[in-house]
């Protein structure tokens, strides 16, 4: 496995190093910690409570490997599942703000219904694959299977 580094020169964000002003943590590093810092709650931690990590498969190498890394550096325990996610793509195109494609999910929500939401995800794109989002296709699904 290649070296990889925690730091980049600094800019305006970052946590900088003590031990280099030059230098402040990479944002895939230090992102991490959040995890730690929003995972305080008793229950979360608790040996009967299941861990599900669930992460995109563009950033698969942070948080599979040295997450895990870090966390068995200071005692704490590894999540027991992780899921890998693909990547959205709508009518058949990458999401993008200058193409004027990108979803607004909470009006997607208002117009169908969360449910009818959660349930042509989990209908059109297998857990772990890339899928495309049409919502001429939720339109369809949800006239033919949700409220026929």
């Amino acid at each position: 496995m290649e070296d990889f580094s925690v730091s980049r020169e600094t800019n305006k964000f970052g946590i900088p190093l003590p031990f280099d002003p030059q230098q402040v943590s990479y944002v895939r590093y230090d992102a991490l910690f959040n995890y730690v810092t929003v995972s305080r709650d008793a229950g979360f931690r608790a040996p009967d409570t299941q861990i599900v990590h669930i992460l995109g498969k563009d950033i698969v190498r942070f948080h599979s490997v040295f997450w895990p890394a870090m966390l068995m550096s200071v005692n704490y325990r590894l999540p027991d599942t992780e899921f890998v996610t693909g990547f959205f793509t709508v009518d058949g195109q990458k999401m993008s703000k200058s193409l004027g494609n990108v979803i607004d999910p909470v009006k997607i929500v208002d117009d169908y219904d969360r449910d009818a939401v959660i349930f042509n995800l989990l209908y059109d794109v297998p857990i772990g694959a890339d899928g495309d989002f049409s919502v001429e296709r939720l339109a369809n699904l949800y006239e033919s299977m949700l409220i026929g």
